[in-house]
């Protein structure tokens, strides 16, 4: 089984690297000179070298060391080699570091001073890692701190950020605030840098230290999930036994009838239902009604679903089954009708219509 997974996995990244968007489809890095705004600081970048995309993946699902490394290719990994441009334009080396990046970074940032180098991302998943900043100084080029993104993002604002097959895009172009010494990510509100009506706010962190000095908190609105009972409903469809129901169920002639308003009055404690991942990928929502029998101790004999989406059904129907509810002389039953709803929820908790 193991073995069969990891060869759909690498069918999958063949498919991934033939058919995806340009945004997806990660050519093999190449040797870049970045230079500084006022072209004095300039970062050579020398990728680690690949035999191929397919290779690298293949060697990570198979959890090798320097995946997807060119064994012909000596001191094969990630270098930055440092310059700096005297008054006649010429580039001097000052010197050659193995970079955090495995294998390259997406985006270099130089400030204009040369005190600082700062990398964005990795080569073949934007927004992963804990490497997505890296901020160096240049006097040596020593590592002064690397962060991912949940170092200075909420997982809620992650979680809202744009998304594609690899990658979370999560940044729009950086800047340096000279006058504070401080790195600015610009974040986006939830399109990609490319789109004109591209908005971002601001985090930003300390060049010298490399510390987050805004608060971390939401700041994009964010959908939430929610399965709750209804007070009332006007119409509750007929019961309609099935050979999958439980052989209680099907005695509903023992158990005394409650209206749906009553019968959920009679519920003592109500366990907390949280919304299926599957149901949260697709998007599933609606009213899901099920048929609840309780013995005269106030448990649960046995909950038989009536309608809904398939993929909310047995989630309720497990919880519903450790409710407790009202003793009494004799057994009832009734039919609660739950909504699956989901809501743009602004990050000061106003639902956005």
């Amino acid at each position: 089984m193991k073995h069969s997974n990891r060869f759909i996995l690498l069918i999958l990244i063949t498919l991934f690297f033939s058919v995806t968007a340009f945004a997806d489809s990660w050519a093999l890095p190449k040797k870049r000179t970045i230079c500084s705004k006022n072209n004095k600081f300039c970062l050579k970048i020398i990728p680690k070298n690949l035999k191929s995309q397919l290779a690298y993946f293949k060697d990570k699902v198979d959890g090798k060391e320097n995946a997807g490394a060119n064994k012909k290719v000596k001191n094969n990994y990630c270098k930055g080699i440092y310059y700096s441009r005297d008054e006649n334009g010429k580039l001097h080396k000052k010197w050659k570091i193995k970079l955090v990046n495995e294998v390259s970074p997406v985006d270099v940032l130089i400030s204009d001073d040369g005190k600082y180098v700062v990398t964005f991302d990795n080569w073949h998943s934007v927004g992963y890692g804990d490497d997505v900043v890296v901020i160096y100084e240049t006097s040596k080029g020593q590592v002064i701190n690397k962060l991912g993104l949940s170092d200075f993002l909420t997982e809620t604002d992650i979680f809202a950020l744009p998304k594609s097959v690899s990658s979370i895009w999560w940044g729009g172009k950086h800047l340096i605030d000279y006058a504070k010494q401080n790195l600015i990510l610009q974040i986006t509100k939830g399109k990609r840098i490319y789109n004109k009506n591209a908005d971002y706010f601001p985090v930003r962190i300390d060049l010298k230290t490399g510390k987050v000095l805004d608060e971390i908190r939401d700041h994009l609105p964010s959908l939430q999930y929610s399965i709750k009972p209804l007070a009332q409903i006007n119409k509750l469809p007929e019961r309609v036994n099935s050979s999958a129901d439980n052989i209680l169920c099907q005695k509903s002639q023992e158990y005394q009838n409650f209206s749906s308003t009553e019968f959920l009055k009679k519920a003592i404690t109500q366990e907390k239902i949280v919304y299926p991942v599957a149901a949260i990928a697709v998007r599933a929502t609606g009213i899901i009604i099920v048929e609840v029998f309780v013995n005269e101790n106030g448990d649960v004999d046995c909950v038989s679903p009536i309608s809904g989406h398939p993929l909310l059904k047995p989630i309720i129907v497990r919880s519903v089954k450790k409710w407790k509810f009202e003793k009494k002389q004799f057994k009832y039953y009734g039919q609660i009708a739950f909504e699956g709803k989901i809501q743009l929820v602004s990050p000061d908790g106003k639902i956005i219509k």
